[in-house]
């Protein structure tokens, strides 16, 4: 009994019975195609259950046909996978043969010619115990192969089935797979197309072959609809279709709704086609549906893609390749010396992408080489932001919002700048002012050094019954507006009561009103004794003590302004005397 694969087992079902779809099942259209000898395509496409896509590897060898990668390796490039059916061992050169002369077609179709460097096409070894595949060249001949490759399949001789999973379980032998290209051991005409799958079938000698496979690739990668008109009906009475080279507008209706290929009507280019317009008949049906051109490769083999199918085709594409290969490290902080570099994918033929660096998010002037000299932008002392964007300008795209989001990449890098007489006073290779811009709190008295290393302390204190003297402290920020401020003030006696102090003068009065400290303050000296602004606090079990403090609701009434250097103690009772902290210099900012 002849075996089929599962897919054209379902195809079958589906066509012959006309049975109802199972809902909750993914699906996928089968593409397939029969040539008239003048190159004209007739077909049709059936719907089928989308099989997973399986990780599962079958050993066997494998052969890279075209293409390097980069630095970003197989994940920039768009590989090709071609597996064979019914090639038994000794028919393996056959099968590279085969496979060679189909990667030739391919590249010699646009836009492929040009952008060829953005593929690598494998090839995988599959031995198959019996030679051809089933159903060739008559129904009922059945063969023992390994991919379970048939024509005939869904009871349409031309449409060549193969085994998804079988497919990709040896293409998966290659370093990565994007689309898989199934090749029959016979010269009978046949294929089709996955679009779900991203696999295409064809016959491995027919004299259409390679011109099928592209074909079918135009379904299967490109998401491209037949353009042809037979084997449908007559009257198209559905709605707007989603294949990007098929509409229901006519060429005035899609000129005024701006859509599918509104961009490019009135277009003429004979290497594409010729006159881009609205062609009624396509997608299976003579009328009620249109077409951009008269006779691309989409309705005839032998023939060009049209312009709207080379942009979906180019979308597609950048859909997994990114126009950047290689750049520096973007994780690395650069200190504005380095050069830094973006390479950019090659295109075939003299064309080149675009490249233009931003320097804090503004163009820099003439920067639109592979690389960037930092030491030559004069760049002042701090924190700043480069950025290298690569996009592809290609007249072959006139959707830009497309062009924007997938043709277009970009690569951020982040500079600290130490400038001349910039201080780096932890070592930590960060200039401070740079660290302090960044924040404030890390320099309380704005002497532009990070108080790690100038603390913002003055005047020594004594020792109190702790046996340590009284330290200030701040956390929060000297920015006015942030209004965060918390004073605060450690190694203290403990369970004591104290307060605050601040004046907008430094003083020192030593052992000041008989007690053991000294008094670091001058001029007007105001108390965080009483509310609102402030209030009596406890030293507790720690020796500690905090104090938010508002800003705007100061003791006496007072207000800092901006650029102004106030001074702050704690005065505490230590058993039968009294002491205070150094004192604290903060510039508000």
């Amino acid at each position: 009994m002849m075996k089929l694969p599962l897919a054209c087992v379902t195809a079958a079902l589906l066509v012959g019975t006309g049975s109802a779809q199972t809902p909750d099942v993914a699906r996928e259209w089968l593409h397939w195609d029969g040539a008239r000898p003048d190159g004209s395509l007739f077909g049709g496409r059936i719907s089928i259950p989308l099989v997973p896509r399986t990780t599962h590897r079958i050993p066997a060898p494998v052969t890279t046909l075209f293409g390097t990668y980069g630095a970003a390796g197989a994940d920039n490039r768009v590989d090709l996978v071609m597996v064979g059916d019914g090639y038994t061992s000794t028919e393996q050169n056959q099968f590279q043969q085969d496979a060679a002369a189909m990667a030739v077609s391919f590249f010699n179709h646009q836009p492929f010619t040009r952008y060829q460097n953005y593929f690598s096409v494998h090839t995988v070894a599959v031995v198959s115990n019996e030679s051809g595949v089933d159903n060739d060249p008559n129904q009922g001949v059945n063969k023992d192969t390994a991919l379970d490759m048939a024509f005939w399949c869904g009871g349409t001789e031309r449409l060549l089935c193969v085994s998804v999973s079988k497919a990709y379980s040896y293409a998966n032998n290659a370093p990565d797979v994007d689309q898989v290209i199934a090749l029959a051991n016979s010269s009978k005409y046949g294929g089709a197309g996955y679009t779900g799958s991203d696999l295409a079938t064809s016959s491995g000698q027919n004299g259409s072959s390679s011109e099928v496979v592209v074909h079918e690739l135009g379904h299967s990668f490109g998401n491209l609809a037949d353009e042809y008109d037979y084997g449908g009906g007559t009257n198209w009475t559905g709605g707007e279709v989603p294949e990007p080279n098929v509409s229901i507008l006519d060429v005035t209706a899609m000129a005024s709704a701006g859509t599918k290929w509104s961009d490019w009507l009135g277009t003429n280019n004979g290497n594409f086609d010729g006159l881009i317009s609205t062609y009624e008949g396509a997608r299976y049906y003579q009328k009620g549906i249109y077409r951009p051109t008269n006779n691309s490769l989409m309705r005839a083999l032998g023939r060009p893609f049209n312009l709207p199918s080379v942009e979906s085709l180019l979308i597609e594409l950048y859909k997994i390749v990114s126009p950047i290969d290689a750049a520096s490290d973007e994780s690395v902080v650069y200190n504005g010396s380095e050069v830094l570099f973006v390479q950019p994918l090659v295109l075939v033929g003299g064309k080149s992408l675009a490249i233009q660096w931003y320097l804090d998010g503004v163009p820099i002037a003439g920067a639109t080489g592979t690389q960037l000299d930092l030491a030559q932008l004069g760049l002042s002392p701090c924190a700043h932001t480069v950025q290298a964007v690569v996009v592809d300008p290609t007249k072959w795209v006139r959707d830009e919002s497309a062009r924007s989001k997938w043709m277009t990449d970009t690569r951020t890098f982040t500079l600290d700048v130490v400038g001349s007489g910039s201080n780096d006073c932890d070592g930590n290779g960060l200039a401070d002012e740079c660290e302090i811009a960044a924040d404030p709190s890390l320099d309380w008295n704005g002497d532009g050094i990070l108080d790690s290393c100038s603390p913002p302390n003055y005047c020594q204190a004594n020792a109190n019954s702790s046996g340590q003297a009284g330290q200030m402290g701040a956390s929060g920020s000297p920015m006015i507006a942030d209004n965060s401020l918390i004073l605060t003030a450690r190694f203290l006696p403990t369970n004591e009561f104290g307060y605050f102090l601040m004046s907008n003068t430094q003083g020192f009065v030593p052992l000041f009103g008989g007690s053991s400290g000294n008094l670091c303050l001058g001029g007007q000296i105001l108390r965080f004794n009483k509310a609102p602004a402030g209030q009596v606090l406890n030293t507790g079990v720690f020796g500690f003590a905090a104090l938010p403090v508002d800003l705007n609701v100061l003791p006496g009434g007072a207000v800092i302004a901006s650029g102004e250097h106030w001074y702050f103690q704690l005065w505490f009772r230590d058993k039968t005397t009294s002491n205070i902290t150094d004192g604290l210099d903060i510039l508000f900012r």
